[in-house]
């Protein structure tokens, strides 16, 4: 049993899924890794905050009991100069010994009673504690408690309070120690470098679906064009042998016609004797348009002035088609490397098409000018026409294709036999709706 082959659209779909799939794939799995890497770095600093409060109130606690035991502040006792200068060096002696921040002691007004550095003065008011007071109001009720992460001027720092001596009313004052949260300047490194880790392979993601999307274009735009290449090869062997076998007898019947109107049309208008060549003529045109789809075009350049080539091809096609046609040339265009023959055909193919679409009423029209842009320089041939323009959707896409016609007579050969000539002349050629009404046709040769 013989497998069906695939279909090039399905496999074109299959594979731009594939593409999608693997893309979808690599960005997923770079999400849940960055996802995965913030979500560490939160909980290592979380981690790592609970671990520096629990450590400061250890420390405040302990603290606090060594001022007792040494020196038993009290509002009183701290009356004496002497006692107060005690107090804060042994404050300062805690500061160092546990590498703190600050050691300070603090009234149940917020105010800074004794402190370890001397920027903080007796008597201040210090805003962040206020923040503290769940903490503070803990330690005044005898339960040593640490604050919540704070910033200020850049510097992430901790407290931890407890209750120091006894008053009637409880404690005499509360103990507050604060550390400096440097383990949150190591976790910002590490952001950091998570940020630019991420961007970069986000756009290495990026990059490396512009270059797999581009490799599978380019692999289907090489299948297509190695399957036209196919199917133009067999369409070449078809077509030379069908030619061979239909223009012996066409020409045998051009013959035959002209002896009849030599034997019998003496001396006679009769247009049938001239409607046999003028059809056999046709065939062969027909003929000659499916042999160039088939093979590469055998040009032979010569260098032309394309301005005169077209007035000349217009002269031709008003007598032919029996219709003016309006002709505008730039001046001074440079010459151009073309077979004449060639561009004589494309411009026929141009101007035939163009008439039949806006009919005997209509307008057709032929600009031919210069183009430069950066480095490349081409004479470009425009044919315009009054006409209902191309069609819309996937179908104005099929213009250039062999053998589309919207037209019930039409071949569907005129515009690709001139995208194929112009092509082989490393031209280009477009087609569009005009603005106004009418479609336009412009091809464009190098310099």
């Amino acid at each position: 049993m013989t497998k069906k082959p695939d279909n090039p659209e399905r496999s074109a779909r299959r594979r731009r899924w594939i593409v999608g799939l693997v893309l979808l794939a690599a960005f997923l799995s770079l999400a849940l890794l960055n996802l995965s890497s913030w979500l560490f770095l939160r909980h290592m600093g979380r981690y790592f905050q609970r671990d520096l409060a629990a450590h400061l109130t250890s420390v405040a606690s302990l603290s606090s009991r060594l001022l007792e035991a040494e020196y038993y502040p009290t509002p009183e006792s701290l009356q004496d100069d002497v006692q107060r200068s005690l107090v804060r060096a042994a404050l300062l002696r805690l500061q160092v010994e546990n590498d703190l921040q600050a050691v300070y002691l603090i009234d149940r007004d917020y105010r800074v009673v004794l402190a370890s550095r001397p920027e903080l003065l007796e008597g201040e008011l210090l805003g962040y504690l206020v923040e503290d007071s769940s903490a503070i109001r803990q330690a005044w009720q005898g339960v040593p408690a640490a604050s919540t992460l704070h910033v200020i001027a850049g510097n992430r720092f901790l407290s931890a309070f407890a209750p120091v001596g006894l008053a009637p009313s409880g404690p005499a004052f509360v103990l507050a120690v604060e550390a400096n949260a440097a383990f949150f300047d190591i976790l910002r490194v590490f952001r950091r470098g998570l940020v630019v880790g991420s961007a970069v392979s986000l756009a290495l993601l990026l990059l490396f679906g512009a270059t797999l999307t581009w490799s599978i274009r380019a692999l289907l735009r090489a299948e297509e064009s190695l399957r036209r290449r196919e199917r133009l090869a067999a369409m070449g062997q078809m077509a030379a042998t069908v030619a061979h076998e239909i223009r012996n007898p066409l020409g045998i019947i051009k013959g035959t016609a002209d002896v009849l109107k030599q034997r019998y049309g003496r001396g006679q208008a009769d247009e049938l004797f001239d409607y046999i060549p003028e059809e056999v003529e046709r065939l062969n045109r027909l003929i000659t348009d499916f042999l160039l789809l088939s093979r590469e075009p055998d040009l032979k350049l010569e260098t032309v002035d394309l301005g005169a080539l077209v007035e000349r091809v217009v002269k031709l096609a008003e007598h032919e088609s029996a219709g003016p046609v309006e002709c505008a040339v730039e001046e001074n265009l440079p010459p151009v490397a073309c077979d004449p023959a060639a561009v004589e055909r494309v411009l026929l193919n141009l101007l035939r098409n163009a008439r039949e679409a806006c009919g005997a009423e209509g307008k057709v029209s032929v600009a031919v000018e210069l183009e430069s842009g950066g480095r490349e320089r081409a004479v470009c041939v425009a044919v315009r026409d009054t006409g209902p323009g191309f069609p819309g959707g996937e179908e104005g896409k099929r213009v250039f294709e062999p053998f589309f016609t919207t037209k019930p007579t039409g071949t569907g050969l005129g515009l690709a036999v001139a995208e194929t000539l112009v092509r082989a002349h490393g031209g280009r050629v477009e087609a569009r709706n005009l603005p106004g009404g009418g479609a336009e046709v412009r091809f464009c040769l190098p310099v």
